[in-house]
This record gives C-alpha cells, sequence and structure tokens, in this order.
C-alpha cells in the first residue's frame, strides 16, 4: 500500500492534521498498541519490582535489594531455602503458589510466561500479611538441563480489588522496557540515519533530544576494539536478511566504560536490506565475570520471555511492518512467512475494533502521547485471540513523528477469564434470585453488620413483606428476640471456622406471626480472608414436611395403585417367614399368590397406556375387595400383582382364595374413558411353612407356578409342587441341551415331501430340524421347539435351519462342487418363529446366504404361524416386504389352530396356507369335518392362495382333499421326514417331475 512520507516540521493546517489522523488511524486498525510513554526515569508506581533466581543444586535464592523490602526479611539472615520461603506463603495460597515453581524445576519450561503467573499472600515476619504477583521462568544449562529458576516480583497489596490489579498488570507492562532497561534503536541502511528511544540516550551518558543521532555519533562512543566485530555482524546481517545478538562496550560522554548487550532485526524490501532495528541493554555489572555474565544472559532472556510482550514497528508511507519474532509467533506465522503489509494486517484485526481505535490513534499523533488499546485478530487457523498493545509514536532524529512503535501482549486467557467471572456474577445473581427457597445475605463489615444487603422474592413470600421492605431490615427485625442470641451465636462459630450444621428455627413474619424454617448458613470472605457476608438458606419446614410426608408414601407404596411396591412387600414376605411359632401351636405357613393379566400388552396397544392404568387401578381395588383382612396386597411392577396370606392353613386354603380372585377378575370392568373391558388373569400358588423357606426361593416357587398357567392356556392358576419342581428341571436340562446342540453343532435337517394331489409328483419339501443327542439319538422339536420359543434360542435355530436349507440347494445344483445332480425338491419350505422374523438380522442373514450360495430366493417358502401375522407389529410387516423383494414366497403354517380373525389375508401378499392336521385327522369322521376342511380351501382359493394339507396318512384322506380342490398335500401317505440324501435318492428312483405352475387342478 503506496504511503506519503510523515512530514518533519509541525503541521498547522487543517489537511496537515486529517492526514496525519488518517494516517495515524491505519496504524492503529493494523493492531498496533503503545509501549511506555517516553518519560525519563522508573515510574513510581513500578519502583517496587523485585527480581530473583534460585540454584536448584545449592538450593539458594539471589535477590535484588527491593526483594528484602517485600518480604520483610533481614538481609543478614541471608536468603530463605525454597522451604524457608515456601513457609512464609500464606497456607491457603502455598500449594497453589508452589506448584508452578515445582513443576518447572522437574519437567522443565511449562509453557508462555502468562502460564507461569502467580499470586499469592505473604507473611512477613512482623505478621503483617501482604499480596505478591510473581513471574518465572526456568534457568538452562549449556545442555539445556534445568538448574534454577529466574523471575520478577511485585508487591500489589494496595491494589487489591480486581480491577486495579488489572490495572496494575496493564500499567506494569507498560513500563516493562524501562523496567529491563531496554533501549529501542533503528537505523536506515540507505542514509544511516539513526532514530533513539530515550533510554538509548541514557545508555551512552546523553539527555534525550540533545544532539541527533547519527552512525559516526555512535561510532564515537563504540570501543575501538569492538569495532571491526560488530561492522562484520551489521554487514552479514544485511546480506544474510536476519538479526544478530552481540555484546559490546562503549564509553558514555563522561568516559565511562560500559557493556551494551544489542538483538538486532533487519527489514527487506525486494530482499535487500533497508533498515535495521533492535534493542540494546546495559549489561555491565553481569560482564564482571565470565560465569556471571553467562548467569546475566538467562536473566535477561528469561525477563524478555516472561513479559510475553511482542515487539514492532511502522514507519509511515512504508507498506510493510517491522515485527519481532515474538510478534510473529503471536499472530500464527512461521519465521519462513513473509511479512504481512498493512492491508493484510488489518484483513486479521476485528472491523469493531478497528473503528474504535480511530481517536486513540488521532490524538497520540496528534499530542505525541501513547495510549493503550485491547483488540481482536482472527488467526489463520480460525481462531480469535485478543490482544493488548501499548502504542507511542515513533520520532526521528528531529523528533518528529514518522511512524508507531510498541509493544503487544496475548491477553486472550485474561480477557476470557474476566468476562468468566462477570457470566459467573450473573449466574450467582439469576440463581439467588430465583431460588425457589428463601435466601438471605447477611453483612458482616462495619455499621451494615447485620443488615440485608440481598434477599430473593422467596424470602420476603417467607417474612410476609415486600422485597424492597427487607432491604431496610436488620436481622433483629425478622427474628423473635428470645432467639436473637442463638442464632448470632452460631453466626459468630461460622466466622471462627466452626462448621454449622442444618437447623431448625423460627422467624417473626412482618403480622407477628411465627413461621419455622430449616436454616442452612455458609459464609463469604474476601481476598484477605476477612469476613464478608453469610448467606442463609431457608426452607419452610411445613413444606418439609409434606415433602417427607410424601416421600415416605412413595417409598412404600405403588404410585399408581396404592398397593404396597415391592420394597414392602419383600419385607413383609421376610418378616412372615422368619417370625416365630409358639412351641406346641399348629405349624403356621405363608401364602403367595402371584397374579399377571393376561394380554395386558393387547390392551395398552390398542387402547393406549393411559386406559392400560385404569385398568390396573380397578384390578387393584378388585383384589382389596376380594382378599379377607391379615394380608398383603401389592403390585410388583407392570401387570404383575402379588397377595401375600399370612398364617395360612396350606395350599387347599390358596386355592379356594385364588380361585375366588380369578372369578371376581374376569368380570367386566367399566373405565373412567367410558370403554369396557373384559380380560383374565393367570395366578401361580406358593405355600411354605414359616422358617422353611427364603423370600426369594418361595417368589421364585410362584412364579413358575404362574409360568405353567399361562402355559397351560391362561386364565387359570396353578399350584408349586413336586411335579411342577420336575418340569422345570426338565425345561432347564431342555435348554441346557439346545444350547449345547448350537455350540456344537447338534442340529440337523430332515425333509418331508411335499406332492401334487393331481399328480402325485413331489414338488417341494417342508425342512424341520432334530436333534442328534450323543446319549439320547435323535430328538423331535416337539420336545424343545416351545422352550426355544421362550428363551429366544429360537431364533438362532431358525437361523442355522435357513442357511442349511441354502446350503443343501447349492450343492445340488449342476456344477456346484457337490453331488450337483438336481434331485432335490424344487422349493423348500422353513418354518419361522414370530419371534425370529421380528429381528433385523434374519432377512439379511438370509439374503446374505442365497448370495453367498449363489441359489435363488424363489427356492425357498417362509412359513409363519398365525399368530405371527395378528399383531399389527412394523417390523413382521417390513419383513414380509423384504423377503418378498428376495422372490420368497411366504404362507401360513398350522391354519385354523385357535385364531378366527381373518384379517391378515388381506392385509398380507401370502402364496399358501397350509391346513393343520388336527383337521385332516378328523376328515371322514362326519360331514361337520369335512365342512371345515372344505371351508378353509375355499376361504384360502378366494384369497388365491395354494394350499397344502398337512399330517395326511391314509388314501382316503388324500382323495377327499382332491375331491375338496387341495392343491398340496404331505405326510406319512408320503413320505416321512428324511436326510436330505435319502430324499435324493428316493427322487433318483423314480422320474422326476416338473413343476407345477397351476395354482391347482
Amino acid at each position: 500500500m503506496a504511503r506519503s512520507a510523515h512530514p518533519t516540521e509541525p503541521n498547522d493546517s487543517a489537511a496537515h492534521l486529517a492526514t496525519e489522523t488518517a494516517q495515524a488511524r491505519r496504524g492503529l486498525l493494523a493492531g498496533i498498541g503503545p509501549i511506555a510513554p517516553p518519560a525519563p526515569g522508573l515510574p513510581d508506581d513500578l519502583a517496587g519490582l523485585a527480581w530473583w533466581e534460585y540454584d536448584a543444586a545449592s538450593d539458594t535464592h539471589v535477590w535484588s535489594d527491593q526483594m528484602w523490602v517485600i518480604s520483610g526479611l533481614d538481609p543478614a539472615l541471608g536468603t530463605p531455602n525454597f522451604a524457608g520461603w515456601l513457609a512464609m506463603i500464606h497456607p491457603d495460597d502455598r500449594a497453589a503458589a508452589a506448584e508452578p515453581s515445582q513443576a518447572a524445576l522437574t519437567t522443565g519450561p511449562v509453557g508462555a510466561p502468562s502460564t507461569n503467573l502467580a499470586v499469592f499472600r505473604i507473611i512477613r515476619p512482623n505478621g503483617e500479611v501482604r499480596l505478591l504477583q510473581s513471574w518465572h521462568s526456568t534457568r538452562l544449562d549449556a545442555a539445556g538441563e534445568v538448574i534454577g529458576l529466574f523471575g520478577t516480583t511485585l508487591d500489589v497489596t494496595e491494589r487489591l480489588a480486581a480491577d486495579r490489579v488489572v490495572e496494575e498488570i496493564d500499567r506494569r507492562l507498560l513500563a516493562a522496557q524501562r523496567i529491563t532497561g531496554l533501549a529501542l534503536w533503528s537505523m536506515d541502511v540507505a542514509t544511516g540515519d539513526l532514530s533513539w528511544s530515550d533510554e538509548m540516550f541514557a545508555l551512552v551518558g546523553r539527555e534525550p533530544g540533545s544532539v541527533s543521532p547519527t552512525l559516526p555519533l555512535w561510532l564515537e562512543h563504540l570501543h575501538p576494539d569492538d569495532l571491526v566485530r560488530c561492522n562484520d555482524l551489521r554487514l552479514s546481517s544485511r546480506t544474510s536478511g536476519r538479526g544478530y545478538e552481540n555484546v559490546l562496550r562503549i564509553y558514555r560522554l563522561d568516559g565511562e566504560l560500559r557493556w551494551l548487550q544489542t538483538w538486532s532485526n533487519v527489514e527487506l524490501e525486494d530482499g535487500v536490506a533497508v533498515r535495521e532495528w533492535g534493542v540494546s541493554l546495559d549489561v555491565t555489572d553481569r560482564e564482571s565475570a565470565a560465569a556471571a555474565r553467562v548467569e546475566s544472559e538467562h536473566r535477561l532472556a528469561a525477563a524478555y520471555e516472561l513479559t510475553g510482550l511482542a515487539w514492532w514497528e511502522w514507519t509511515f508511507g512504508v507498506s510493510t511492518l517491522s515485527w519481532s519474532e515474538g510478534m510473529r509467533t503471536l499472530v500464527g506465522l512461521t519465521p519462513d512467512d513473509p511479512a504481512l503489509t498493512i492491508d493484510e494486517w488489518l484483513g486479521m484485526v476485528d472491523v469493531d475494533d478497528q473503528f474504535a481505535a480511530a481517536e486513540l490513534e488521532r490524538i497520540a499523533i496528534r499530542d505525541g502521547t501513547p495510549y493503550l488499546h485491547v483488540f481482536r485478530v482472527r488467526l489463520r487457523d480460525g481462531r480469535t485471540r485478543y490482544l493488548q498493545s501499548w502504542s507511542e509514536p515513533l520520532r526521528d532524529h528531529a523528533n518528529d513523528i514518522i511512524g508507531l512503535r510498541g509493544a503487544t501482549l496475548d491477553v486472550t486467557e485474561r480477557t476470557l477469564h474476566e468476562r468468566a467471572l462477570a457470566e459467573s456474577e450473573g449466574h450467582f445473581r439469576a440463581a439467588f434470585d430465583h431460588a425457589p427457597n428463601a435466601m438471605a445475605m447477611i453483612s458482616l463489615t462495619g455499621e451494615t453488620v447485620g443488615q440485608l444487603v440481598r434477599a430473593n422474592p422467596a424470602l420476603a413470600a417467607l417474612i410476609g413483606c415486600r422485597p424492597d421492605e427487607l432491604l431496610q431490615m436488620r436481622l433483629p427485625d425478622w427474628t423473635f428476640p428470645e432467639d436473637l442470641d442463638e442464632i448470632q451465636t452460631k453466626m459468630r462459630d461460622l466466622v471462627d471456622g466452626h462448621p454449622i450444621e442444618a437447623y431448625e428455627r423460627r422467624f417473626r413474619r412482618k403480622d407477628g406471626s411465627a413461621v419455622h424454617a430449616w436454616v442452612t448458613l455458609s459464609l463469604v470472605r474476601d481476598a484477605e480472608d476477612r469476613p464478608l457476608f453469610v448467606i442463609a438458606h431457608l426452607i419452610d419446614e411445613t413444606q418439609l414436611r409434606l415433602q417427607q410426608q410424601e416421600l415416605e408414601l412413595l417409598a412404600h407404596t405403588d404410585h399408581l395403585t396404592g398397593l404396597a411396591n415391592r420394597t414392602v412387600v419383600n419385607q413383609e414376605l421376610e418378616r412372615s417367614l422368619a417370625r416365630v411359632v409358639a412351641p406346641g401351636g399348629p405349624p403356621a405357613g405363608v401364602g403367595v399368590l402371584l397374579l399377571d393379566v393376561d394380554r395386558f400388552k393387547l390392551v395398552n396397544d390398542t387402547l393406549g397406556h393411559p386406559i392400560g392404568d385404569s385398568l390396573l387401578v380397578l384390578i387393584a381395588h378388585r383384589l382389596v375387595g376380594v382378599i379377607r383382612g391379615g394380608a398383603t396386597v401389592g403390585r410388583l411392577g407392570g401387570d404383575e400383582f402379588i397377595v401375600i396370606i399370612n398364617d395360612a392353613t396350606g395350599p387347599e386354603q390358596l386355592e379356594v382364595i385364588a380361585q375366588r380372585v380369578l372369578v371376581a377378575l374376569r368380570q367386566p370392568y367399566e373405565l373412567p374413558s367410558g370403554d369396557t373391558v373384559i380380560t383374565t388373569s393367570s395366578l401361580g400358588i406358593a405355600y411354605a411353612e414359616v422358617g422353611t423357606h427364603s423370600p426369594e426361593a418361595l417368589l421364585r416357587q410362584a412364579d413358575l407356578a404362574l409360568y405353567n398357567a399361562k402355559d397351560n392356556g391362561r386364565a387359570r392358576w396353578s399350584a408349586y409342587d413336586d411335579q411342577l419342581h420336575a418340569r422345570t428341571l426338565e425345561r432347564v436340562h431342555t435348554e441346557a441341551m439346545v444350547r449345547e446342540a448350537l455350540r456344537d453343532g447338534g442340529l440337523r435337517v430332515v425333509l418331508q415331501p411335499v406332492v401334487s394331489l393331481a399328480t402325485g409328483q413331489v414338488i417341494g419339501a417342508e425342512a424341520l430340524v432334530r436333534i442328534v443327542h450323543p446319549e439320547h439319538g435323535e430328538i423331535s422339536p416337539a420336545v424343545f421347539i416351545d422352550i426355544a420359543e421362550d428363551t429366544g434360542l429360537i431364533a438362532e435355530i431358525d437361523g442355522w435351519v435357513v442357511e442349511e436349507v441354502v446350503r443343501l440347494l447349492a450343492l445340488d445344483q449342476p456344477g456346484s462342487g457337490g453331488p450337483g445332480l438336481g434331485l432335490l425338491p424344487a422349493r423348500i419350505a422353513v418354518n419361522v418363529s414370530g419371534r425370529t422374523i421380528e429381528q433385523p438380522t434374519f432377512v439379511p442373514r438370509l439374503a446374505d446366504a442365497l448370495e453367498f450360495y449363489g441359489v435363488p430366493g424363489e427356492r425357498i417358502l417362509v412359513e409363519l404361524t398365525e399368530s405371527t401375522l395378528l399383531d399389527d407389529n412394523a417390523a413382521v410387516v417390513d419383513a414380509l416386504l423384504a423377503l418378498d423383494e428376495l422372490g420368497i414366497d411366504t404362507g401360513i403354517d398350522d391354519f385354523g389352530t385357535g385364531y378366527s380373525a381373518l384379517a391378515y389375508l388381506q392385509r398380507f401378499a401370502l402364496s399358501f396356507l397350509k391346513i393343520d392336521l388336527s383337521f385332516v385327522r378328523q376328515l371322514g369322521t362326519g360331514k361337520r369335518a369335512n365342512a371345515v376342511v372344505a371351508a378353509i380351501i375355499d376361504l384360502a382359493h378366494a384369497h388365491d392362495l395354494l394350499v397344502t394339507a398337512e399330517g395326511v396318512e391314509t388314501q382316503e384322506q388324500a382323495d377327499l382333499l382332491l375331491a375338496m380342490g387341495c392343491d398340496h398335500a404331505q405326510g406319512w401317505l408320503f413320505g416321512r421326514p428324511v436326510a436330505p440324501d435319502r430324499l435324493a435318492a428316493d427322487q433318483l428312483a423314480r422320474d422326476r417331475p416338473g413343476v407345477s405352475t397351476k395354482p391347482r387342478p
């Protein structure tokens, strides 16, 4: 960006002032912040800064004179070691203050200087508490190992308030240049013109502005022995474009020899050095000895690092900025990135912050004064950082303003912390004011002791007055006189550090009445650990007692029905079984009736859960009405209820009660909604004499009896006895056998042929599963299928059968690597349980098998029971659609076994129907039996379904079925279930017929 040179003479015209202001605004918008104003000497408010260093090997400190003043220690006693210094730190601050130092000594440098900042209190020998702020960094030896610490410390006791602490940090950083003694200089390479800061004049022993700095003037002060080396470094720096670091000697104007350490940087334009600038520091004392010089260099580098300052400079008319490496790092530039132009820099600065700085920059250029500005920049990685800049005008040898220079510090963490504190305060106010319970903040300081300084509306409601009236009250105004001493005593104990537990106390309302409340007190202290406030939290005891009663009720009763809940049931059962029987008296027993509402899920699904809840309430009322006194009626959850009969005389008595309960519960229910519901229940009975069973064992027996009642058709009771116990053990053994067969490959598939009644040809087969047991041989599915259904193992069995059938069909195909004779029936049906087809993995598993073995879906038939299709189950509907997409036909197995709702025949795209063998066996025994089968066949044909009759064992049955129009049949008349290779051999012995494409003859 092109810019004109800044005028060297004063500007009085409005035009010059406008130009100057515009140039200054662009400088501020570039994010340049102020450094210390050019005034001689050290600011009084920063004169208290002390430096210190710590040697880890010898566990010793070296302190500046100011450090002795800050600590209050006697220099004659010597500096304390690390432990001694920690002992001076306030106990509450000791851990937080020591942690950064210990981490640095253990692990090395721990981050940027800002992360090594600590604020803590010390206790001087005279007992005085002082607040210190300290920075530190690590000291390293030549090998990079940590050998100690170096830092600076400032006493900020008089600036305790948070806003003053922040202000002092800003002001200290503003004067960091003069604290460290850094002097700034800049030289034009082409002309040799120099610009010096006031500190540079002081280094050579001249008054600021007394002469114009030039290169010859500088060479007059330079030690002759250092002239060649300095010249070589300067030429090398200009050639390489990189700055240098150098220690040299000068003679002050009064002849005194001083050592200076200088850091330089080079500004390039088109690869050519156009300006050289840097900072110098008087290190004469450091150079008194070689070892002292090395240590001092570490201290100076650490001091620069501790401030976190990044230095920059911009001259009017120059399009690029001169930045230190720290400044480049601050905004996310690497050493290889080119210098940013003014426009590029402005593009990084937040627009709102650019305009906010315009007036500050204009005044700085007009009056020659520095200014402070905080602004936001967006880095290349997308992060937003808050920067704070101290800026001042840059002057030439004629003392004319030719640009801006300054230092910048990343204050993101501090800014966000301040905002978080403000937000936290806002949250506290909101939580306090809107708390549902009464809260009061009571002053503990000065003349306002006992005064309410904050009170929420809940407290006003508790006391019975307006919120503004509360703030005019003191503690005695809303406390009864006889209670005041106790309350004040508790507050004093709290201030003295004694914990106060919540206690009950009455308070005086505005109308003079008493209100009882539970009181919790907490103490708020200031940064000096002095008590400020007591926060009182009051809960109306009346409401608390109501809540306690409600909780007590909830803990012992079922929330829906009001019956005893599971907890109370368990306790009552345990007490009943553990009670002592009178010596010589009749044996006492305990009976349990465990009740479950039949098909309650259907009520919830069809009428809705609110109707279901209403039904449960009515059932509970009937149970209580039927059961005599001396019994406990409870709800265990869902639709499961329990009755505990104490002093039961035996199972016979329980059976009478059970029958009475079932009769009462099967009567119609008139619900509040106007609906009428009729339902039944199943009931399990268990009896035990006192002391012979545990509650868990008795409940387990009742549960087994309930399961047996539901398994036998529901709407009945079943009592636990030895036979039921034996059947239970048998079920357990059968389940174990099924699991073992699935695990060890003990399942086998057999095929039963399906024939065309019109031709007698085999047109398909049904796959049936067997367990081959190593001891008991082949086991029929009648033994284990029901148990597999109950346990969920049926899904694993069905999945295995489907994969096995697909594999057999693949081996039967020519070119498959198997027998490849094509002798198996064209289509094989597999039985799929309702629990299986609901599984989201079933159809994908079948599809994967078809694709893996290369078998078309048309060769598989899926048979489902009627009950699977009765429920409006979205998972079943989705599965049927997916099977249809695979080309797999589905049909109904065992049709007619107990269900009369036939709407599913129209809802689902079914292909066939199989008549249950119970109907087929009745054929020929009477007209009614024949009419039922004929009606089923006509019904199926009306829905375009092929019909297969199961269990055909006689020729008479086959002839009747053919005459009725039945399409297919299977049964012992045509062939028993055999191994697949046996069925193939039977086919090979006869001519293999083609597949019939006609739905019926």
